[in-house]
């Protein structure tokens, strides 16, 4: 019997458990957004430990609520997301809505384009700008992808 705190590993029962569980949900984006952001400060900026956890700590916090609140209220999801399939590793937008998609497509780019022109003038941080690029361009090839299936699907 599996615990209501551990999260399953495949993405569709994620989805499902997260649903589930929003709360216990949120502290662990909570958590991962306080990590990410912590090492960003650490590594990126070079800030002081104090400024690290000074940030990290109500990241977690906020980050643990808003995404809670959210899921609770089914944020960025189709209205009928319950008919659609749950998300899989070659599909893990098949429950947004078309415009969170729309959303993602313009953050993708806005974030790539900034990406780009860190590497083409030489920034002091070149590892996380080509890290950047990645996580944009994935973003935007799913999100395409994606929308290509939802035009196929309509009569």
């Amino acid at each position: 019997m599996r615990s209501k705190f551990l999260p399953p590993g495949d993405l569709g029962a994620r989805t499902q458990w997260t649903d589930e569980h929003p709360w216990v949900a949120g502290v662990y984006f909570g958590f991962v957004l306080s990590v990410g952001l912590s090492a960003f400060e650490a590594l990126g900026a070079n800030a002081p430990v104090w400024f690290v956890i000074a940030v990290g700590i109500p990241a977690w916090a906020v980050g643990s609520i808003l995404f809670s609140a959210l899921i609770r209220r089914r944020f960025g999801q189709r209205p009928d997301a319950d008919r659609h399939p749950l998300p899989t590793g070659s599909r893990p937008w098949s429950r947004a809505s078309d415009r969170f998609l729309r959303w993602f497509v313009a953050i993708s780019i806005v974030g790539a384009v900034i990406s780009v022109a860190e590497l083409v003038t030489w920034s002091k941080r070149p590892v996380a700008s080509a890290l950047s690029l990645a996580v944009c361009a994935w973003l935007l090839g799913t999100v395409v992808a994606e929308r290509r299936r939802r035009t196929r699907e309509q009569p």
